[in-house]
């Protein structure tokens, strides 16, 4: 992933794959040949280690650490909470449509509402530092009652599926009241578990999710 300087809302940040080295009170990123040396080390998770490359966001200015995972690994993670804006309840986002392109095939995809969950994890490398995992936003009403269902059946919508059984929701007794937003509900159930899995990262993102077993050696 190029280092690259990102224009949105609320400002600017740069992301990429970058190499953080920690010298004394400095922390130096180095992304693209191009060194950011005025790092707050304020925002370190645990678990960093000096001269690793991690997959890094940082403010517009080079200045603060927004956010920071590993490339590739497998970590042992807990739910932490659904995104959202600062200071308000999470709530699930448009990802917007347009022309795709994959593997040779070309098609248009529709906009369509997703939902980010930020897990921690929990084991020693890596501690402290946060994974976004985002889903298709699936939940629907149940005809005229006050009940949520999840529909399955497409790979996206077992995904969500899957996701909340492995973090310990259980469709025989963890009733979903309906709503236009049912992820504050969500957060405070999955909070309530303290489920912990194996994640796998490929690239800085999640690409599989599965039951965590305490005997597993994960470092």
């Amino acid at each position: 992933m190029a280092n690259r300087l990102v224009e949105e809302k609320g400002g600017n940040y740069v992301q990429g794959i970058g190499t953080l080295q920690i010298a004394g009170d400095k922390v130096i990123i180095t992304m693209n040949d191009k060194r950011y040396e005025d790092v707050s080390k304020a925002s370190l998770p645990e678990g960093v280690v000096s001269g690793e490359q991690y997959s890094i966001r940082l403010s517009g200015d080079g200045t603060e650490l927004w956010s920071i995972r590993p490339v590739q690994a497998s970590v042992v993670v807990m739910f932490e909470k659904f995104a959202g804006k600062k200071d308000e309840i999470p709530q699930p986002t448009i990802q917007k449509g347009g022309p795709r392109e994959y593997q040779g095939k070309k098609w248009f995809a529709e906009d369509k509402l997703v939902f980010t969950a930020i897990l921690k994890v929990v084991s020693k490398r890596y501690k402290g530092m946060e994974i976004p995992y985002i889903m298709d936003y699936t939940f629907r009403q149940y005809e005229d009652t006050t009940d949520t269902i999840i529909p399955y059946g497409s790979k996206k919508k077992q995904q969500v599926l899957d996701f909340l059984k492995f973090f310990g929701w259980d469709a025989e007794i963890d009733a979903i009241p309906y709503s236009d937003n049912v992820l504050p509900f969500l957060a405070k159930l999955l909070q309530s578990k303290g489920v912990k899995l194996l994640a796998t990262v490929d690239k800085g993102y999640i690409s599989n999710l599965s039951p965590y077993d305490s005997d597993l050696m994960v470092s």
